[in-house]
């Protein structure tokens, strides 16, 4: 793509400067952009030593407008033409010198037009003495039926005046030098006195065009710069490492402090106990275990005893032994009195109860309250064993007696679940919202490690309790909600590292944001992906990155330059979008170097 130079052209440049700064021009193609009002460029004869000067120096130009009628002055010289600089230049066809309101003939307009262009050339290269001289000329040959004295007069008003010392009589007319000769009429002398009033009003006049142009050259001068610059957005992801030790943090290296806040929220309410308890006493009594007589016993179930927890059961009722006892049929040394044995080599050791023999007394208690365990004394049948009693066996009890119900309500395990279910402790979306409201703005919250711990249950009366005749049970359900957040000025910190590295071989280029700012419009850094297990995530931000122009760059390029040049310097730096230029007054053509009478604005898109 080709380089091209910007000449804007001012309302008060005329046909030289604009020749002028062709010429200073370095590159082959020069747009040319005219203001709203241009008076300069409504000449064809212009246009054509636009022309002519660009012919010579080699170079092909632009015209960048929109308005129609400079188009058809364009089209004169077959100048090409773009609506603005981004546009690409065309050449106007279908335009004929008719057009340009000459109904002559085309041939003879183009000569005529080259007539004044030849005349406008010699008449700028004659030097001002010669054309003074040439205004006495014309006085006199315009004088018609004036006199010769007359016309020498006026041709000598024209002319410049004199230096003093220098003889001015060759000025003097012959009607003149007659009558200073003769005497006949003497020259008289003007009085100031009746000047006096012209000459102050003069002076007065003069001091205000002088005030005034003080004021309007250095008070008045004031202007305003507005850049437009466009940066350009990214979008940054970088995995990080989250640490609850405060001293472990390493932000320039991606290992951030999260700070938790909890928030503890409780509920409660009433509910119906609908458990039983029976709060009445135990069946107690004892019973015996007896081996009845003739039943042969062996040397492996001669002894026996029923240890204490032992269980027997009666119709289906459960007792617990409490007290044990035992059967000790000594055999293989001392006898019992109670057997008869013999031995028979080959048949063996033998022994034969000679009567019954019983147990001690074995205690025992119901399992559970209630008459329902009470049973007759010597009731021998019914009863079964948990222990391993040899032999043939009977089981006699003593009377089985005490035992006595008392119901009554108690808190169930049913009972507090059910409470639960109908139990909600507070809203998430209420909790996040104040635990987010705990922190400042100088943190990011992770949305993701928003959690709510176990419930922690408890009633009163408590699960299995009595609950006293007219006692509500209640049940308080408490849950500890948690959030974490990184310090906003770590994340930037991080960010702009890694975004320094990445422009780093790019000189012109800073970063404009990082999308870690405490301001809404340009606050959108988040985190993303945490894992509590491993305490892990990826920050994620919208990041601005464009041309390095600030302020003070912006002023050093603008103070005391001309407005069309600001224009150009400025609009010609990559990344500039836009440059806007507005002054005080009309008049004023350059930015004033004062700082305080100049308002620069930059904006970042």
């Amino acid at each position: 793509m080709n380089k091209k130079d910007v000449i804007y052209i001012e309302p008060n440049d005329d046909i030289t400067d604009i020749l002028a700064n062709i010429k200073k021009c370095e590159s082959k193609i020069v747009a040319l952009v005219p203001p709203k009002k241009a008076g300069v460029l409504r000449s064809v004869v212009n246009f054509k030593l636009i022309a002519k000067t660009a012919a010579k120096e080699d170079k092909a130009i632009v015209l960048v407008t929109a308005d129609e009628s400079l188009t058809k002055l364009a089209a004169t010289v077959k100048m090409p033409v773009a609506k603005n600089l981004q546009s690409k230049p065309k050449l106007p066809e279908g335009l004929e010198a008719a057009e340009l309101g000459d109904k002559k003939n085309p041939e003879l307009v183009e000569e005529e037009q080259d007539e004044v262009t030849t005349e406008v050339e010699e008449e700028a290269e004659k030097p001002k003495k010669e054309r003074k001289t040439e205004v006495i000329d014309e006085a006199a040959e315009n004088a018609d039926a004036k006199s010769a004295e007359d016309v020498a007069t006026e041709a000598v008003m024209k002319a410049p005046r004199h230096k003093e010392g220098v003889d001015d009589s060759a000025a003097k007319t012959p009607a003149k030098k007659k009558e200073e000769k003769s005497g006949e009429k003497a020259i008289k002398v003007p009085s100031m006195q009746k000047y006096t009033k012209f000459i102050v009003l003069g002076l007065i006049l003069l001091a205000g065009a002088i005030g005034f142009s003080y004021w309007a050259t250095v008070i008045a001068p004031a202007a305003s710069i507005s850049v437009h610059v466009k940066a350009t957005p990214s979008n940054f992801s970088e995995g990080i490492k989250l640490v609850t030790d405060e001293n472990a943090s390493d932000p320039d290296n991606g290992v951030f402090y999260a700070e938790r806040k909890t928030l503890k929220k409780q509920a409660s309410a009433d509910f119906e106990a609908t458990g039983e308890v029976d709060n009445g006493t135990k069946a107690t009594g004892t019973i015996q275990i007896t081996r009845p007589a003739g039943e042969r016993v062996t040397m492996e179930n001669s002894n026996f005893s029923i240890p204490d927890g032992s269980r027997f059961t009666h119709n289906g009722k459960e007792y617990v032994v409490t007290k044990g006892g035992s059967i000790n049929l000594t055999l293989g040394g001392k006898q019992s009195d109670k057997v008869t044995c013999s031995a028979d080599l080959l048949s063996g050791f033998s022994c034969v109860l000679k009567e019954p023999v019983s147990s001690d007394k074995i205690s025992i208690e119901a399992v559970e309250n209630g008459d329902s365990y009470n049973i007759e004394e010597r009731t021998t049948t019914g009863w079964t064993s948990s222990v391993n009693v040899p032999g043939n066996y009977s089981i006699s009890a003593s009377a089985i007696s005490g035992g006595a119900s008392k119901i009554s309500k108690q808190v169930s395990e049913d009972d507090v679940r059910r409470a639960d279910e109908t139990l909600a402790v507070a809203n998430d979306v209420d909790v996040k919202s104040e635990l987010k409201n705990s922190f400042s703005a100088d943190y990011v919250l992770i949305d993701g490690s928003f959690a709510a711990g176990d419930p922690k249950i408890t009633t009163s009366p408590t699960i299995g309790e009595e609950v006293g005749d007219g006692v509500k049970p209640k049940i308080i359900k408490e849950v500890e909600y948690s959030i974490l957040a990184l310090n906003r000025d770590d994340l930037d910190r991080f960010i702009t590292a890694k975004l320094t590295q990445k422009i780093s071989g790019d000189a012109t280029q800073k970063i404009y944001s990082t999308g870690v700012s405490k301001e809404a419009e340009d606050n959108n850094a988040y985190i993303d992906g945490y894992k509590s297990d491993t305490q892990t995530a990826k920050l994620k931000s919208r990041v601005k990155i464009g041309p390095k122009v600030d302020e003070q760059m912006i002023a050093d390029l603008s103070y005391g330059e001309k407005i069309g040049k600001v224009r150009t310097k400025l609009g010609s730096i990559n990344g500039v979008d836009d440059v806007d230029v507005d002054t005080s007054y009309p008049w004023v053509t350059s930015i004033p170097t004062d700082e305080n009478k100049v308002t620069i604005e930059l904006t970042v898109e």
